[in-house]
């Protein structure tokens, strides 16, 4: 048997820290971070905890790296092919992603906004929210520029609190928040 190349120890090396993020969102998502342990984590991801330890420092830095993946997954879902949004028909096709997101990837929403309300917290949430509030000011706000909406900033910022409210609305208690009808409507405002 041939020893491994480069390529294929970085390609397992990348599987396992992404089994590692999966299990870890899992587990902190649904029994809360602090019922959340290393030792439950490997036991769950099927490896041993030194080899967490090799990815992470600890599980801050793994909570840390979790909610970094998903804000980087949503900042890709926001940015359309050519770098710009700059047409309706994209504006749509992003709240089509942003609702699409909230629906199949509930568990990490949950743990997102379970977090953000939780002491403790603040100081991740604020520097990471931070770093993705300009790629997002850079998207949005380009939009409601190109759109000569007055007041862009303003009304980028309106537009994410009432994701923001209807994605929280509708992890807590779905049956109360259509999200297709929802959808229409925040087109029609927004778009």
């Amino acid at each position: 048997m041939a020893p491994r190349s480069k390529e294929q120890f970085e390609t397992i090396r990348e599987e396992k820290k992404a089994l590692i993020l999966d299990v870890a969102l899992e587990l902190f998502a649904t029994e809360g971070y602090h019922n959340s342990t290393i030792s439950k984590i490997s036991k769950n991801a099927g490896i041993s905890k030194g080899l967490i330890y090799n990815y992470y420092s600890g599980k801050e830095e793994l909570l840390e790296a979790v909610i970094r993946d998903g804000f980087s997954k949503m900042m890709e879902m926001m940015v359309p092919d050519d770098g710009i949004l700059d047409t309706k028909e994209e504006f749509i096709e992003l709240i089509d992603k942003i609702f699409d997101s909230v629906q199949t990837d509930k568990k990490y929403w949950k743990l997102y906004y379970s977090l953000m309300f939780q002491p403790g917290f603040e100081a991740l949430y604020k520097k990471i929210f931070s770093e993705a509030m300009i790629e997002y000011d850079k998207i949005v706000c380009g939009y409601y520029k190109i759109k000569n909406i007055k007041n862009p900033e303003i009304m980028a910022y309106t537009f994410g609190a009432v994701i923001d409210g209807v994605s929280l609305g509708y992890i807590l208690a779905p049956e109360f928040f259509p999200l297709e009808e929802i959808k229409k409507i925040i087109i029609e405002k927004f778009a």
